[in-house]
């Protein structure tokens, strides 16, 4: 769905071709051990912190690591914020 927006021309015809070679990869790696909403949503995080750093850096060299580097920055920022969640109400008071 998110790639469908890009158009087919040029410079978004690139990043597309790049994200959609790493998309099911990558998919996999997200989605272990978590809820499918959550890795759908990591994913599009991935996916337009991708665009934005290929525009701005013209190139990303090596691809896939830099995505999955990414995905993983993403997933423990996930961890991170229902770790708090989850503190913060067993805090409550009754």
């Amino acid at each position: 769905i998110l790639l469908a927006a890009l158009s087919t021309e040029g410079r978004n015809k690139e990043i597309k071709e790049r994200f959609e070679k790493e998309r099911g990869k990558l998919f996999g790696f997200i989605v272990k051990g978590k809820h499918r909403a959550d890795a759908e949503d990591i994913l599009q995080d991935v996916f337009f912190q991708f665009i934005s750093f290929y525009r701005d850096l013209e190139k990303i060299e090596k691809t896939s690591s830099w995505l999955f580097t990414v995905a993983k920055n993403k997933i423990t920022d996930l961890y991170r914020k229902k770790k708090n969640v989850n503190f913060s109400e067993l805090n409550k008071e009754d």
